[in-house]
């Protein structure tokens, strides 16, 4: 059984991958939302902030000794390449992309909520720190397209 710094690194280590997806399908949601230009706007300044995450989470595992992993980047952003081929065989392909977005974001809080608990429990208060500003962040984002569901919703039905 690993220790606790080994779990650690190894959940920062899918936090890391799970930010690299994030920025790649945040990409694909401003272009997917060109005529809706608060929507397009509000993904891409999102996806700066993904970026810089996966930049703050590699030194946090550089600070544990560690490197982020390849293998776990190259297959969250090959999961990531799934979900728009998902959703586009859809007439509703911006409603699903919305509600795609938010379940992740819900996903992102809570990996972040349980990462700053088990820095802290290990003494880890650095990281522990940055984890609970992603997850305030995660959650202000949640919360901005959860208020953008309703007016795409009512877009795509008076189609």
């Amino acid at each position: 059984m690993p220790d606790a710094k080994d779990t650690l690194v190894s959940w920062l280590r899918d936090a890391h991958a799970m930010e690299v997806a994030a920025a790649k399908n945040l990409k694909n949601n401003v272009d997917r939302f060109e005529k809706s230009p608060q929507i397009s706007a509000g993904f891409d300044e999102h996806r700066s902030f993904s970026e810089l995450q996966a930049q703050e989470l590699e030194a946090c595992l550089q600070r544990l000794d560690a490197d982020p992993s390849m293998l776990k980047d190259s297959a969250m952003k090959l999961a990531g390449l799934m979900q728009p081929f998902l959703t586009a065989m859809s007439a509703d392909e911006h409603v699903k992309h919305l509600l795609a977005a938010h379940a992740y974001t819900h996903f992102e809080v809570a990996s972040y909520h349980s990462l700053a608990a088990a820095s802290q429990q290990i003494g880890e208060t650095g990281i522990a720190e940055v984890c609970q500003r992603f997850m305030e962040k995660e959650r202000a984002f949640a919360d901005w397209i959860d208020q953008q569901i309703p007016e795409i919703s009512r877009q795509y039905i008076n189609r």
